[in-house]
């Protein structure tokens, strides 16, 4: 299996056999930490490996049901899971793969008759950011055109380092406004300050 599989498996053990997902207490959406139901903290998404760590794999499979493990040598784990009732009835899952934790994995995603090829990838298993009916979202940056990740870039339409230069740009020219401004006689013939100095003689 590759690293994108992996990460898949990872994904679908976390939010479908643990329930967790990436909204935390105060319902912002994390790209980087798991949370339960109740927005407690559980995993760092990039440590949370269950396919490749097999306690945190025993840790998950503990709310799924009871599993026997077959190992030859010279080939793969074979795990054989008897789902609690309250996931399916009557319906014993399986699983393979070249490790203990990987061969768990599968067979909890079997008793939740989960198939990772259903998935494309495991972004598409998080929690994105809403945006309002009313607002504007710009998904590339227009000054230098990469992906926006934070959404107050996105609403922005520039990443901090292009929205950096565009302020600092803004600033230059306000100076230069102002300096001409001031250079310039903008004095009004007729106003005031001309009735002032007509009195004053």
């Amino acid at each position: 299996m590759n690293h994108t599989q992996m990460r898949l498996i990872d994904a679908l053990v976390a939010t479908k056999v643990n329930d967790w997902s990436n909204l935390t207490k105060t319902g912002k959406v994390s790209a980087t930490n798991w949370y339960k139901t109740t927005g407690e903290l559980t995993y760092n998404m990039r440590k949370y490996q269950p396919s490749k760590d097999p306690e945190q794999a025993i840790e998950a499979a503990q709310n799924v049901g009871a599993y026997t493990v077959q190992f030859v040598p010279g080939a793969n784990y074979q795990i054989t899971m008897d789902p609690y009732a309250k996931i399916s009835t009557g319906f014993i899952a399986t699983g393979e793969g070249e490790t203990f934790a990987l061969a768990l994995c599968q067979a909890m995603l079997a008793s939740f008759e989960l198939m990772i090829e259903d998935y494309y990838a495991a972004d598409d298993l998080l929690e994105k950011d809403v945006v309002p009916q009313d607002g504007d979202i710009y998904p590339m940056c227009n000054g230098c055109s990469r992906p926006l990740k934070s959404k107050v870039s996105q609403i922005r339409g520039y990443g901090p380092v292009c929205y950096e230069k565009i302020m600092a740009d803004k600033e230059d020219d306000d100076e230069l406004d102002l300096v001409d401004i001031l250079n310039e006689d903008h004095r009004v013939s007729g106003g005031f300050m001309d009735e002032l100095e007509e009195l004053k003689c």
